[in-house]
């Protein structure tokens, strides 16, 4: 649960940015003068596909130091184990 609440604020960062990117480039004329797109027109499925794709990118690499860490041990675990002949 901590971890789902903690990652909100960094979602809507994520979300705020990839729909200023977005819409610079589709619709410019949603932009508000301080940068700002209504958060409705974030939710649209092209900004919300964006945001999958780099959330699914993001879960995959915050794996990838525990299983290098896991695999090296496994390794030394093998190594240590064996009888010395």
């Amino acid at each position: 649960m901590s971890v789902s609440l903690s990652n909100t604020p960094l979602l809507r960062l994520l979300e705020s940015n990839v729909c200023g990117n977005y819409y610079r480039v589709h619709n410019p004329s949603l932009i508000a003068v301080d940068g700002s797109v209504p958060e409705a027109q974030c939710k649209e499925p092209g900004v919300q596909s964006i945001i999958s794709d780099l959330n699914g990118s993001a879960s995959v690499l915050a794996l990838v130091p525990g299983t290098c860490a896991l695999s090296r041990h496994c390794c030394f675990t093998e190594l240590i184990d064996d009888p010395i002949p």
